[in-house]
């Protein structure tokens, strides 16, 4: 499955962030999968989404997802 504007031999990576399920849960955390370009978009890409919303972990500066 490739998105829109990639171009050919893009090598896809997908990129786990632990997010809270909910308020109500904090001990439950579902790890979210998102699809980036290359390691330098996923990095920038997960650190936004820490900055965005709190839900994200930044593992106390550790990574905050794993790239497979």
């Amino acid at each position: 499955m490739r998105r829109k504007g990639m171009q050919e031999g893009t090598k896809e990576i997908i990129f786990h962030i632990l997010r809270r399920e909910s308020a109500n849960s904090p001990s439950y955390w579902q790890k979210v999968p998102y699809l980036c370009r290359d390691e330098s978009e996923t990095v920038a890409f997960a650190l936004e989404k820490i900055n965005q919303d709190p839900d994200y972990l930044d593992l106390n500066g550790k990574k905050v997802g794993k790239i497979r």
